[in-house]
């Protein structure tokens, strides 16, 4: 699992229409590790029993970037 410290935000975006959470990250490079991001999206496909995709704000299109913001939650 990263460090606690690694995530400078996170939100999610629940779509229970097509079974998948998104997760919205901003992450600080330095601090990560091989593991990320693909050991982060298996450990919580497998915690959530669930789909998972997970994006940072700059993998956004322009187009559905304020879109995201305001359906996404914050945690």
């Amino acid at each position: 699992m990263p460090r606690s410290d690694t995530f400078k935000k996170l939100s999610v975006l629940l779509k229970p229409s097509i079974g998948c959470i998104d997760f919205l990250i901003d992450y600080d490079l330095e601090k990560t590790t091989p593991w990320f991001p693909v050991g982060l999206i298996r450990d919580l496909e497998m915690l959530l029993n669930t789909k998972v995709d997970v994006v940072t704000v700059e993998g956004l299109k322009n187009r559905i970037r304020e879109q995201v913001w305001q359906e996404s939650i914050n945690l």
